[in-house]
């Protein structure tokens, strides 16, 4: 084609020497250059040379750079490697990572080929956004791009463009679009914030079978799912690729990932210094800052680190490389490259990455809350976080029950005894359409719980000695019993039995919405139980003006916290005010829940961690291990009842907030509710269960409860 088109422009040079031909010689020209191939160019290069941004510093545009992530460059290669269908991407937040897929479409949209696209997000609103902004800029920061763009209005929706005949689409990543879309090229971006995480990856990859070699997909997230789901296995269904560097000091080469070989792991380092105050020894921490050579303990700056980043390599399943950077064998044979990049492989200052894990490591040790930890390891270092929130961490009812016959770390008390070193006693009631669940736990000062008991109650004693079937929706009547069984109870020190510990609180789930429905009939639950802590607030049943009952209504929330609110509640089911006024807490029961499997997951003596009575029914650990969470939502298979009760007791033990700087734990002067009663100053109704008590039994009910209050 070339020596054709140099004979071609040769004669129409010829022809154009008098001057009577120049206009022909510059149509022929333009027409020539529409029969040309389009130029021959990688991804890589094509956004290097051709592709601007925006200029975050006023107005004007600047050229795209591959200096900030130089790591991109493989998995932009591997797009344009005919070889792989998909390419896959895991990493920290804000890392580049949908460098690979823009770039790629970029390429397409400006040198070819053009291919009808799909660009897979997480919701609506993050569709119109990305359309607006980054899609747009594609078109409006590249003239050459813009002329492609059809010129009618169906050529030039928000979401839906067409360039010279080839569709772009930006969709919500739902089941309908899954099912029912499929194009030649597709992009996923953020996979595991998506509903759809768990078969994503395999349904584009059904869904471009039919275009064979042409099919090209590109798709990105931090792992937020763990290792069973999401981008996470989806890296592992391809060639595995990980970053190593080399250490400017020794040579040696490393990589910070957490699945490097043993010995081969450069860590981020700091000094860390608990004598000092909170603003010290953050100052301590970031100025020590660096990154840590394993082989020979060199410490790496950041500029060190920078030069490392420029000089990466990728080491896939099937090669090997040593120390001294020889690499051996050939990257497995499969149609899918996947990367995973560190966050320390990211040129940004190391000091941010230090404040934030040492705060979220000292909020971990504290309170023995994992979120601060997991946002850190997920999002700023891109690791997979390994606790509850991870689907390959599920509770083992067997592992749970051998806390209570002997493991050992296992503490040995018996059922309906507070074990030692436990300060104070929350209970926790879930209602039924016939029955009454609770549950008793002793805490002490560092989160640490012990399930000392746990009742069903199905039926009530009558004055005639008769026995009837609870209706709790139904009968206030049959709630009164939880005075004495629940509210009213207290329990023996194991290792002072003249001693008891009273119930500080009593959490009831009020289940139900606290309206009324098509009927004008109230919502049996929300009302009773609310009539019942009135009852028992005209009672006296308090620690001075501290209410002993707590009614709890459940919400699902994203919020980081575990108490959303607490409303006033001085009405009745007809509408009339009543007094004494109660308060009722709105809980976020995804928070509670993922803070109970964190406790529960605990497997030392440290904070946080939880034991059992002996002589507990099996059932109670099946309970707490019959939620998973799949998806970033709670799955329940199987009765739940003692998990949700935990649930709920952690929520009581937030509320009586032992932690607060008023409480003198080593005094004699101790709150109530957390003060040891001598036996002969229990009553003897007060000491132990009641004769319409039993074990608990497996769930009939068709009420949801924890896993099912958000309004339903």
């Amino acid at each position: 084609m070339g020596a054709a088109q140099a004979t071609i422009e040769d004669r129409l040079s010829i022809l154009a020497e008098d001057g009577f031909c120049a206009d022909a010689y510059e149509e022929a020209i333009g027409q020539l250059s529409l029969l040309l191939p389009p130029e021959r160019i990688s991804t890589v290069d094509c956004n290097v040379l051709y592709r601007y941004l925006k200029n975050p510093e006023g107005d004007g545009r600047r050229l795209w750079s591959l200096s900030r992530t130089p790591y991109m460059k493989f998995a932009m290669d591997a797009m344009d490697a005919p070889r792989y269908r998909m390419v896959i991407v895991s990493g920290p937040e804000r890392c580049g990572k949908s460098v690979g897929g823009e770039g790629y479409l970029f390429k397409c949209l400006r040198n070819g080929p053009l291919t009808d696209t799909i660009i897979y997000l997480q919701a609506g609103a993050d569709c119109d956004s990305y359309a607006d902004k980054e899609f747009t800029a594609f078109i409006e920061l590249h003239p050459e791009i813009e002329t492609k763009l059809g010129k009618s209005s169906s050529d030039r929706k928000r979401r839906h463009k067409k360039f010279a005949g080839r569709s772009v689409q930006i969709l919500p990543a739902n089941d309908n679009n899954l099912r029912q879309k499929e194009a030649p090229l597709i992009i996923a971006t953020e996979i595991d914030g998506m509903r759809t995480a768990r078969k994503i990856i395999n349904e584009i990859r059904g869904r471009q079978k039919a275009f064979g070699n042409q099919a090209k997909s590109y798709i990105e997230s931090h792992p937020d799912l763990g290792w069973e789901v999401g981008i996470t296995p989806g890296w592992k269904s391809g060639t595995r690729g990980i970053p190593y560097w080399q250490c400017p000091h020794c040579e040696c080469w490393s990589t910070p990932h957490q699945l490097a070989p043993s010995g081969m792991r450069a860590t981020m380092h700091y000094e860390r210094d608990d004598s000092l105050a909170d603003h010290e020894r953050l100052t301590k921490a970031i100025s020590s800052a660096a990154v840590l050579c394993p082989h020979n303990g060199c410490m790496i700056s950041d500029d060190e680190r920078y030069g490392m980043i420029d000089g990466l390599v990728i080491i896939h399943t099937g090669q090997e490389i040593s120390v001294h950077g020889e690499i051996t064998g050939e990257p497995i044979d499969t149609d899918t490259a996947s990367f995973w990049f560190h966050g320390l492989n990211v040129k940004r200052p190391i000091g941010p990455l230090v404040r934030e894990h040492l705060e979220a490591t000292v909020h971990f040790e504290r309170t023995r809350k994992p979120d601060a930890l997991k946002r850190f390891l997920v999002k700023s270092l891109g690791e997979v976080y390994e606790g509850a929130g991870s689907s390959s961490r599920r509770l083992d009812p067997d592992k749970l029950e051998e806390r209570a016959t002997g493991d050992s770390l296992a503490v040995n008390f018996q059922r309906g005894t507070v074990p030692p070193g436990f300060r104070f006693v929350v209970a926790a009631i879930d209602v039924g359409g016939r029955k009454f669940d609770s549950g008793f736990w002793a805490f002490d000062l560092e989160g640490r719980s012990a399930l000392i008991e746990r009742l069903t109650t199905t039926d009530i004693v009558l004055p005639d000695g008769n026995r009837r079937d609870i209706r709790p929706p139904e009968n206030i009547e049959d709630w009164m019993q939880l005075r004495e069984i629940v509210i009213g109870r207290s329990f023996p020190m194991a290792d002072n039995p003249d001693l008891r510990l009273p119930v500080a609180c009593t959490v009831i789930d009020t289940g139900g919405s606290g309206t009324r429905d098509k009927n004008d009939v109230p919502d049996g639950v929300t009302y009773k139980a609310r009539e019942f802590a009135r009852r028992m607030a005209r009672a006296g049943e308090a620690w001075g003006g501290w209410h002993k009952v707590k009614l709890i209504k459940g919400f699902h929330s994203k919020e980081d916290k575990e108490i959303l609110a607490k409303r006033d509640i001085n009405t009745d089911e007809h509408g009339k005010t009543v007094t004494p006024k109660i308060i009722e807490f709105n809980l976020n029961v995804d928070r509670l829940k993922a803070l109970s499997s964190e406790r529960l997951l605990v497997d030392d003596h440290g904070p946080g961690r939880c034991y059992f009575a002996e002589g507990l029914p099996r059932s109670v650990f099946s309970e707490l291990a019959a939620e998973v969470l799949v998806d970033g939502k709670w799955e329940r298979h199987g009765a739940n009842e003692t998990f949700d009760l935990f649930g709920y007791a952690e929520a009581g033990r937030i509320m009586l907030d032992p932690d607060r700087a008023n409480i003198r734990w080593t005094s004699d002067r101790l709150p109530p509710w957390a003060t040891p009663i001598r036996a002969e100053e229990i009553k003897p109704e007060a000491t132990k269960p009641q004769s319409a008590i039993q074990a608990p039994q497996p769930e009939q009910s068709v009420l949801e409860r924890f896993a099912s209050l958000g309004g339903n």
